[in-house]
């Protein structure tokens, strides 16, 4: 019998090591995993932040390009009232002097 009972001692400590070495596959594959995660993320952030950037940029440039669009409305708006107020102007004083 006490054979068997070390045959019983060493079949456990041959499944409780064969269960370690299977705990840390198991943990490495695990880890291997949540590093590759953690590039993948990264990435995918880095590129975020790029396209942020770029759109910002990006708006910064259409505002600039509206507020000039604006001025040259504004200014061709008073062309327009200058031009018709001198229009009128002459208008009228061609009918005076015809008279």
């Amino acid at each position: 019998m006490p054979e068997d009972g070390g045959r019983c001692v060493g079949a456990a400590a041959e499944a409780t090591e064969r269960l370690k070495q299977q705990h840390k596959a198991e943990l490495e594959l695990l880890r291997r995993e949540v590093d590759g995660e953690k590039n993948v993320l990264a990435t995918k952030n880095a590129a975020l932040e790029r396209i942020v950037k770029e759109q910002a940029e990006q708006v910064a440039r259409l505002q600039e390009q509206a507020e000039k669009a604006y001025a040259q409305v504004q200014e061709i708006a008073v062309r327009a009232i200058e031009g018709s107020a001198n229009g009128h102007r002459t208008h009228a004083e061609s009918h005076t002097v015809s008279l």
